[in-house]
């Protein structure tokens, strides 16, 4: 992910409003027709990185079930702060899945439980049928922001069922979900952790014979709780997509300094001048971690030394991360049928 695809995002996102304004006869986007959605895996099983026991205890261990099996979660939400029913995707049929949870919504069966293009039409339309109540006047454009998976941005059938009723689609930047997909910014945090305790408590309670008719049940409460209006409009406003903030990059240019810093070695030296004026020089080697530079080991234990250290260290970094700061990874890029990069942000079914 690179600052400039970030701008050409924003660039991308005006033309949207501009367009979605003309085409609608002078009617601005409203909050009740920019919508967004995102897909998360979620298992059966738990996983927790914390267990709390005894002082000495040697051997500490975790009541869990044995199913591995996972089912995908789709999801999309308003800017109004309004979050549509979730569409599933199992990886076998289940019987009676949903039982007396998620009123309205709908499931779909792959071997793997991942999206493809079919499952990618069929959500399409199960998405228009959910917003039709709520989008107002049918003859408005609406806005729908995906992320960049190539189901999305390559499966034509989807898209055109979006465009037959006015939906105008927009991928966002390769590898930016963390950073401006409003379901990983605002919601799927708290929605893990809820479900994540309420799947604690289910266990405890019945055992680890838990499996795929079970899920439904246990997800309802933790995805409303999650997806409230409160997180739903301040992930959107926050993001820069509702109310629409075009300057957006520029007002978190903090973010992307080292970004915009090309050079993994450039981006080395970025961070030893920053560690003069760091708290602590555990946080520089937050950062370093983060970058995946090398071995820390070589920084020295005296505060007052690291930043010589790190300049001294910089050589034996560039041996063992060469493959990374000598030559760029080859990666072959996928094109649709017009020859554009399906990795770009883009409209992706403009009249």
């Amino acid at each position: 992910m690179y600052p400039d695809s970030i701008r050409n995002y924003f660039e991308v996102l005006k033309v949207t409003y501009d367009k979605a304004k003309i085409f609608s006869n002078g009617n601005d986007l409203t909050a009740e027709r920019v919508y967004c959605m995102d897909e998360t895996a979620l298992y059966v099983n738990r996983h927790s990185k914390y267990i709390i026991a005894e002082k000495g205890t040697k051997n500490v261990f975790l009541v869990t079930s044995d199913n591995r099996e996972h089912v995908t979660l789709m999801c999309h939400a308003s800017a109004s702060g309004k979050a549509g029913c979730p569409y599933f995707i199992l990886p076998h049929k289940v019987a009676d899945f949903f039982g007396d949870s998620f009123k309205g919504s709908k499931y779909n069966i792959t071997k793997t439980a991942h999206i493809n293009d079919v499952i990618f039409e069929e959500w399409a339309r199960f998405f228009v049928e959910d917003i039709k109540a709520t989008r107002g006047n049918p003859l408005d454009w609406c806005l729908l922001v995906l992320d960049g998976h190539a189901c999305h941005t390559m499966g034509p059938k989807g898209l055109s069922v979006l465009s037959a009723v006015k939906i105008l689609a927009v991928s966002l930047p390769p590898h930016s979900s963390s950073l401006l997909q409003v379901h990983d910014v605002a919601i799927f945090k708290p929605f893990k952790t809820y479900f994540s305790n309420d799947l604690s408590s289910c266990t405890r309670e019945n055992g680890p014979k838990l499996d795929l008719k079970h899920l439904a049940k246990i997800l309802e409460e933790p995805y409303h709780a999650a997806n409230n209006s409160f997180n739903i409009v301040s992930g959107f406003r926050k993001l820069g997509l509702y109310l629409p903030n075009f300057q957006w990059l520029d007002q978190n240019q903090e973010t992307f300094k080292l970004l915009m810093i090309s050079r993994r070695e450039a981006r080395f030296e970025e961070l030893c001048e920053r560690a003069q004026k760091a708290d602590s020089k555990e946080k520089t080697i937050d950062r370093l971690q983060y970058l995946d530079l090398g071995p820390l080991s070589l920084i020295s234990q005296n505060e007052s030394e690291i930043v010589p250290e790190l300049r001294r260290s910089l050589s034996s970094l560039l041996t063992t991360t060469k493959k990374h700061l000598t030559k760029d990874k080859k990666v072959q890029i996928r094109t649709n049928i017009l020859g554009e990069d399906h990795f770009m942000p883009r409209i992706l079914n403009e009249p």
